[in-house]
């Protein structure tokens, strides 16, 4: 396959990964709505569906596809390295500020993609004081490991329910 036609396929494929990417937020946020919005709209507690996949199976679905197109992202950088490095080296003169920039450019990265793993949520029950701060995935308890009646998809009810 000539290289010109993988660029093109790989730019086709991420243009419709971001596509679906927009379109499932805009279905997780404005019809599949959260929780908090549900009684109000619907006049009860009820759980939404589309194509048997609740909010929270839909947000792996936008989560996978959002690592896709990051890998896609990385193979489409490697692929016009050389013409990436010949407007940055254009735009950026001195060669002790583009590697100042460059690795500011890959800390930031690095900070954006991992920072989210390391954050410890609080924990709240029904609005109420703050309980404790939640387990790690890591942790065995935690909400890697699922309990009879909770975790996504339960339809049983916590609080004041």
């Amino acid at each position: 396959m000539k290289r010109s036609t993988l660029n093109f396929l790989i730019d086709v494929v991420m243009l419709l990964a971001m596509a679906a990417l927009a379109g499932l937020g805009i279905l997780m946020e404005f019809v599949l709505v959260p929780g908090r919005d549900r009684a109000a709209i619907y006049g009860r507690q009820v759980d939404l569906y589309f194509l048997g996949l609740d909010r929270h199976a839909w947000g792996d679905v936008h989560l996978g596809i959002g690592l896709a197109l990051l890998a896609l992202l990385g193979l489409h950088i490697v692929l016009h390295w050389g013409q990436v490095a010949r407007i940055y080296r254009g735009l950026v003169t001195g060669r002790p500020m583009r590697w100042a920039l460059g690795l500011l450019l890959v800390v930031l990265c690095a900070a954006l993609l991992a920072g989210p793993s390391l954050v410890t949520p609080e924990v709240r029950d029904d609005h109420g004081p703050t309980l404790h701060s939640a387990p790690r995935r890591s942790d065995p308890a935690g909400p890697g490991r699922r309990h009879a009646g909770h975790g996504r998809g339960s339809r049983q009810h916590r609080g004041r329910w």
